[in-house]
């Protein structure tokens, strides 16, 4: 047994979600930094994450909002360095003719001038309009909005990822297709999420002896998390149910534990302040 985690910590509000579900081993492979104050930083923390296989960027947005966060929404030179040096791990890059690295947040909506008309960031967690896109860094000659048509259905390229034309790596960025594979010639296979809020470190899910469920997280010390769960991720979080509260057994260390009911069904949990 083992559990997928998703992490949601937003403005005001820290959310967990834990889904108890026997599946095979994941082989995602993540890593993350934060952005310090003192260093000049945002104070935000940044997440690579390189998946067995090839990802789209709508797929990659679905996780990085599922995770608690966003996809990074680059916004300065500083910035972008500072992603960069930690996504600069061929872990993380496909390398074919040209090195293609991790998606971050940035799309063109349809209809909007190519190659450079209508860039824009995906919306930032506690915000409602999305940064402005106005630090870029491009590589020479893109965005170039190359097309494609497959199966009979035009694709564009709409969506922003880490790219280097030519072996190796750069912190340099490529408009590219949303959908990935051979037919595009598109290989992006990672993603960075950006937490605007302190994201919590999850640890040691496991099934006790007695049947019982019991993980553990990390935060602030002296914060309070209650429990929600529920068996349908569909439900508005108004039907979850309050299964009780987590107990600090540690400073900064977090824990829950729960007899889930006999059925087969995957049990969600979800854990937040007030």
């Amino acid at each position: 047994m083992r559990a997928i985690l998703k992490f949601k910590p937003a403005a005001g509000a820290l959310t967990i979600v834990v889904c108890w579900l026997a599946l095979t081993a994941s082989a995602d492979v993540s890593k993350q930094a934060t952005w310090e104050v003192v260093a000049g930083g945002n104070g935000h923390t940044y997440r690579v994450v390189a998946k067995s296989s090839l990802i789209s960027w709508d797929s990659a947005n679905v996780a990085a909002v599922a995770a608690g966060g966003y996809l990074a929404t680059i916004t300065s030179a500083a910035e972008n360095s500072f992603v960069f040096s930690l996504v600069n791990d061929p872990t993380y890059w496909t390398q074919t003719a040209n090195g293609h690295g991790p998606w971050i947040g940035g799309y063109q909506p349809t209809g909007a001038g190519e190659p450079n008309g209508g860039w824009t960031w995906a919306t930032r967690t506690g915000l409602t309009t999305p940064e402005p896109f106005s630090f870029t860094n491009w590589e020479v000659g893109e965005p170039n909005n190359l097309t494609a048509t497959v199966s009979g259905v035009a694709h564009n390229q709409d969506r922003v990822a880490y790219f280097h034309s030519g072996n190796g790596r750069a912190a340099t960025w490529s408009d590219e297709f949303n959908l990935t594979g051979a037919s595009l010639n598109q290989w992006t296979m990672s993603y960075v999420i950006e937490f605007s809020g302190t994201p919590p470190i999850l640890a040691n899910p496991r099934s006790l002896p007695d049947g019982s469920f019991q993980f553990t997280f990390t935060n602030r010390p002296g914060a309070f998390f209650e429990v929600l769960t529920t068996t349908n991720l569909a439900l508005p979080l108004t039907n979850w149910t309050l299964s009780g509260s987590a107990t600090e057994v540690s400073p900064g260390q977090f824990q829950f534990t729960d007899m889930p009911p006999t059925n087969s069904l995957p049990r969600f949990y979800r854990v937040r302040t007030p």
